[in-house]
């Protein structure tokens, strides 16, 4: 590597003598390919929707310093559906790069390096929808790969690569001379569409301009009730899986109801023609919601989406369950112990935050905990025994490691919990228009 590079990773070896690095510190360097750095290029830690989901979420973002690098750090990887969280690069005239955090974990690394490849080309596309008319305000989400309907599980994040086609439909993009680039086409009113945008090659150095054709998509709405007398759940995380009737996979999206219990899917995909029939699975998120088995899809409602019928309406209860909040502390010097989890009865595990607190709903009855915490570098284990009733919530339980003390009950807020439950879809991809009809009794 050329000079600037090994200037970068003694750079590093620096940090990393300096400070103690965990599992949750991170070192990054942006590059070109030849090895100059590229100072204040753009670095972001992508977290897909949910179990499944192809769009990402950016949970962290930042800016590289004039040698191209950048340290930053993140809460320990919780266990559970979010398995990989992507790291990025970008910079102006460059395509970006990703790593993934998985491929690192289990090489024991906590730094890694971007090397980014020039822009050679920029390409135009257009937008129309079945009656050819342009489409206005239609998402471009990027993303490397190979185009396969029903099958591509790549990421996409249009927050960080993307663009939006203007008043007569058209959008741009550009291409580097290696890898192939795809994308989603998404708007509410019409079906997303997977495209792949092509490649550089000595046989086709300028690829031709590119149209889409969209057509309209499948609609899913309802609200989302709980308890006893019925109410809505307000800010419920719902997760909607379509598993056509064929050999070809499935599909997860996810979106968040409004403060009524509301929630709407637009332009979900119609599916292979091939398809008989497609089967919907519809999984609810809430604070309230007692936590359950992993394969909790079995659970929630399904049904078949009806034959050449595009709107359906789809209401969604679950009962409320008993409440649990408390912390995790160091009994030694009594602060919160964030890399804490805490099991429930060998099925769902939850994350602390990162002031030590934990938050999550149960059945009334005998619930039985196992709560692991990180001390030194090493894990120690409790287990608990509640005994809940109905309607009775359980606040300030306290767990103390490092200590014989047995548990106790703390006073002050906990505070919100709610961003434990699942990320949120930005409100123009929510489409929170209405679907005619009422809520069912």
């Amino acid at each position: 590597m050329k000079q600037a590079m090994l200037g970068f990773l003694v750079f590093v070896a620096m940090c990393l003598s300096c400070v103690a690095v965990s599992a949750q510190e991170y070192v990054a360097g942006v590059f070109t390919t030849e090895g100059e750095p590229l100072p204040h290029a753009t670095v972001a830690v992508l977290q897909p929707q949910c179990s499944g989901c192809e769009e990402c979420a950016i949970i962290w973002q930042g800016e590289a310093d004039h040698e191209g690098g950048v340290s930053f750090e993140l809460p320990p990887l919780p266990p559970g559906e979010y398995s990989s969280r992507i790291f990025a690069a970008k910079a102006q005239g460059y395509a970006p790069s990703f790593r993934n955090e998985q491929q690192l974990r289990e090489q024991d690394k906590t730094r890694l390096l971007f090397g980014l490849q020039p822009i050679v080309r920029r390409n135009t596309g257009t937008v129309l929808n079945d009656k050819g008319e342009p489409v206005t305000n239609a998402e471009i989400g990027f993303f490397t790969g190979v185009a396969e309907p029903w099958r591509s599980m790549s990421l996409y994040c249009p927050e960080f690569w993307g663009a939006r086609t203007d008043a007569e439909g058209r959008f741009s993009y550009e291409l580097t001379e290696k890898g192939r680039l795809c994308a989603y086409v998404l708007h509410p009113d019409y079906a997303r569409e997977l495209i792949n945008l092509g490649r550089i090659a000595e046989d086709k150095p300028r690829p031709a301009p590119v149209t889409v054709s969209m057509m309209p998509g499948r609609v899913l709405y309802g609200w989302v009730k709980s308890g006893s007398p019925v109410a809505p759940a307000a800010n419920a995380v719902v997760r909607v899986k379509l598993q056509p009737n064929c050999k070809c996979g499935s599909r997860t999206f996810q979106t968040t109801a409004d403060e009524e219990g509301y929630y709407a899917f637009m332009g979900l995909p119609l599916g292979p023609t091939y398809a008989r029939e497609t089967i919907c699975r519809i999984r609810v998120e809430h604070p309230r919601k007692p936590v359950g088995s992993p394969d909790s899809w079995r659970g929630d409602v399904r049904f078949t989406w009806p034959p050449g019928q595009l709107a359906v309406m789809q209401d969604v209860y679950f009962e409320e369950g008993v409440t649990i909040e408390g912390r995790v502390v160091n009994g030694l010097g009594g602060e919160p112990i964030s890399s804490s989890r805490v099991k429930v009865d060998m099925w769902d595990t939850v994350q602390a935050r990162k002031d030590g607190t934990f938050c999550f709903a149960v059945q009334p009855g005998v619930v039985r905990l196992e709560i692991r915490a990180r001390i030194d570098g090493e894990w120690q284990v409790q287990h608990k025994t509640l005994h809940t009733k109905e309607d009775q919530d359980i606040s300030g339980l306290e767990i103390v490691f490092g200590e014989t003390a047995k548990p106790q009950l703390f006073s002050g807020c906990l505070g919100n919990s709610q961003t434990q439950w699942g990320l949120r879809v930005p409100w123009d991809r929510r489409a929170p228009t209405r679907q005619p009809g009422k809520p069912k009794d």
